[in-house]
């Protein structure tokens, strides 16, 4: 039985010019005989029964070892099969068998090396140069001549054996030899018949040859490599390019739909922003039992840091009002105005303005120097951080308000009041817009947050009371003519008069007065004057300075402090036209501003020689002076301001301790002042700082408890 391999013998074109004429060349007549079978068998069976070799079952262990290492030459490692399994003999009938198969082949090799002679002879001399720069191998005929194995009734019979390769050696005319050129890609394999001896030549290997073989096939694979990179770039740049225009159409898709709602909906965009803009503060409004209703912040108390607080009656810090404003001109005249945020003894508010006073003139602002500027102030442990809010100034004398809720702030213009929130930038809204276009000289936010008051000045020297709420555009609620009321209450042609208004505890009377000496307080719900200070209560003399008057915050409207321009500080009952108390007299000085402190057990009194006295408010006895020359030599060497006050403004914060002044000279000063050393007022204090104003009404405490940690005049 002969098994092939998968590489056939001959090219494919020869075997089909061959064609019929091998198969023909092997046809020979054979014949069969049927009978002679029983003898043949008999004969097998006799030979393989008289073989010598049966005698070798017979041998003992040591003899049958030792006569297997001598007839397969001492090789021991595997076992091999003894001659009754496979025969060493073969009988004539197998060889004769087997004879007709190798003179077929024989036969059949050496028509097929003719062939290959004829053919290959034009193709080796064209591929002469590629084969001698090429490296071969010769390879063998892949075929195997395996044994026959014949079954018989008496045993085994196997026919010789032998290798195809001796065979082909010796008897084939002509050799097939496969040259296999050595290549790193795969490459096809030509085969060539070579002459009838068994050696072959082969050309020696040109190495440079080799080297520029080798380097052409890398430089062409990196040419491949690279028109891959570049294919797979300009693929990627097209889906790029694809995606852009995408995001182009779909970028245009919505620009046409906003357009579309831009022109559909104008009209509630014109609604919603003028809603914003009359939008205002509200505050958390709360009431006590007798009807009074009082807005209080939303925040918690935020006390002054600890470590910036010093002796009584030491400067804390002095900063400039304004920081980015250069003091030129010893003749500038600077009118601040200040206030601290309720509930945080942290933050300061001012806004400020620069004038020349003129005497007998109209006063003109400094240009260089932005006037009404609002700016923010931190007193941090840390040192101060100043704010300054954009967009803000004003075309008159500056005052500002920190709404109760402190979260907004409003400050006076010209023609308007303009609110904007401390903590968003939500931007500045306008509010009370004079549709008669007065002039606005000062106004006061109401204690329940819900209106405010404005002294307008009208014509020459008229002025006019205008109450407006405080989310109210342009329509005031009413209006009352301040010099119908009194005829006295007039301002002076040249216009260098100030004026200013505070609101009573219960918010129902506002408080107004003139630096021509008149102080009067009218029912905003009647429109009367309820009282002319001069001269129902104080007939030989008149207000000192604008701002040196105040009510009391521990009764509703009843109790106001005024000083006088006879040097005293009086205490009067508005209600019975009374004096309560007076201090005693300053004949050398005058007093510049008037007020109390949250609690109102303590007055302070700014002088114009600036030195600050705090009274007791019960019996005016003096508690404390502070000598501001003493820790400020500067101020000494201000020059005199004729009737306006060297102090412009002061507040007070939420504890009592500290005392803001506003100076001519353009400078903010922090006192510290007495501490309350109070059990009551230091826990009450505490309370705050945990609690909200507007949650204190829930707690489970006493009326009377709540009624003291609530800012609620205690006296109707």
């Amino acid at each position: 039985m002969e098994v092939l391999s998968e590489r056939t013998f001959y090219p494919e074109g020869i075997m089909n010019k061959a064609g019929d004429a091998n198969v023909n060349s092997l046809k020979r007549k054979m014949t069969l005989d049927f009978n002679s079978s029983g003898k043949t068998k008999q004969q097998k069976l006799q030979n393989l029964l008289a073989s010598p070799d049966l005698n070798m079952l017979k041998l003992a262990s040591p003899e049958l070892e030792k006569f297997i290492i001598q007839a397969n030459g001492f090789v021991t490692t595997t076992p091999t099969p003894t001659q009754f399994i496979f025969p060493k003999f073969v009988t004539d009938e197998q060889e004769s068998f087997a004879k007709g198969f190798v003179e077929a082949l024989n036969n059949l090799h050496g028509k097929t090396g003719q062939c290959l002679k004829a053919e290959s002879s034009s193709d080796c001399e064209s591929q002469s140069d590629s084969v001698s720069n090429a490296s071969y191998t010769y390879v063998p005929p892949d075929y195997v001549l395996t044994s026959a194995t014949t079954t018989l009734p008496g045993g085994l019979f196997t026919t010789n054996t032998s290798s195809a390769a001796n065979h082909s050696i010796k008897s084939l005319p002509a050799q097939r030899v496969s040259l296999l050129r050595q290549d790193e890609e795969p490459q096809t394999v030509p085969s060539i018949a070579t002459s009838t001896t068994d050696s072959f030549s082969v050309s020696p290997i040109n190495m440079e040859n080799q080297e520029v073989i080798k380097l052409e096939r890398k430089r062409a694979r990196n040419r491949v490599a690279a028109r891959k990179c570049r294919t797979r770039k300009l693929e990627r740049i097209s889906r790029l390019e694809d995606r852009v225009d995408d995001l182009k159409g779909q970028n245009c898709e919505l620009t046409a739909q906003a357009n579309s709602l831009r022109d559909q909906v104008p009209d509630e965009i014109r609604h919603l922003k003028m809603g914003v803009s009359m939008s205002g503060p509200s505050g958390c409004t709360i009431k006590n039992g007798n009807g009074v209703s009082k807005c209080v912040p939303f925040t918690k108390y935020k006390p002054f840091p600890a470590c910036k607080k010093n002796s009584a009656g030491e400067l804390i810090k002095a900063f400039k009002a304004l920081p980015t404003a250069t003091h030129s001109g010893s003749d500038n005249y600077w009118w601040i105005n200040c206030q601290f945020v309720p509930n945080d003894d942290t933050t300061l508010m001012v806004t400020s303005s620069v004038y020349i006073l003129r005497g007998g003139m109209s006063n003109v602002q400094v240009r260089n120097i932005p006037a009404g500027k609002v700016c923010k102030f931190s007193l941090e442990s840390n040192g101060i951080r100043c704010e300054l809010v954009k967009t803000t100034g004003s075309g008159t004398w500056p005052k500002l308000q920190v709404h109760p809720d402190s979260f907004y702030i409003c400050y006076l213009d010209i023609h308007q009041v303009k609110f904007f929130h401390s903590i968003t930038d939500s931007g500045i809204s306008s509010k009370a817009l004079d549709p008669h276009f007065r002039q606005y000289r000062s106004f006061a936010l109401s204690p329940n947050g819900k209106q405010m008051c404005i002294l307008a000045r009208n014509g020459k020297t008229d002025y006019d009371l205008v109450i407006y709420g405080v989310n109210v555009y342009s329509h005031p609620d009413c209006t009352i003519q301040c010099s119908k009321t009194n005829k006295d209450f007039r301002g002076t042609p040249t216009r260098t008069d100030l004026v200013d208004c505070k609101w009573s505890m219960d918010s129902r009377k506002v408080a107004i007065s003139i630096s021509t000496g008149y102080v009067m307080i009218i029912d905003i719900t009647s429109k009367d004057i309820v009282c002319n200070i001069f001269p129902d209560i104080l007939d030989d003399c008149s207000l000192s300075s604008v701002s040196a008057f105040d009510f009391d915050p521990r009764s509703c409207c009843q109790i106001m402090a005024v000083g006088t321009s006879d040097g005293y500080l009086h205490i009067v009952n508005i209600e019975d036209k009374d004096i309560i108390c007076k201090s005693d007299c300053y004949k050398q000085d005058s007093i510049d501003v008037v007020m109390y402190t949250p609690e109102g057990n303590i007055l302070v009194i700014a002088l114009h020689s600036f030195s600050l006295h705090l009274y007791n408010s019960y019996t005016c006895d003096l508690v404390y002076t502070i000598n501001m020359i003493d820790s400020c030599p500067e101020l000494d060497s201000i020059l005199s301001s004729g009737n306006y006050p060297f102090i412009t403004s002061m507040d007070i914060t939420r504890s009592g301790e500290q005392l803001a002044t506003c100076c001519s000279d353009g400078y903010i000063r922090v006192w510290q002042l007495p501490p309350k050393l109070n059990l009551k007022f230091i826990c009450k204090l505490r309370i705050l700082s945990l609690v909200f104003q507007g949650d204190i009404k829930h707690l489970p405490l006493p009326h009377a408890l709540k009624d003291y940690l609530l800012p609620f005049p205690m006296s109707s």
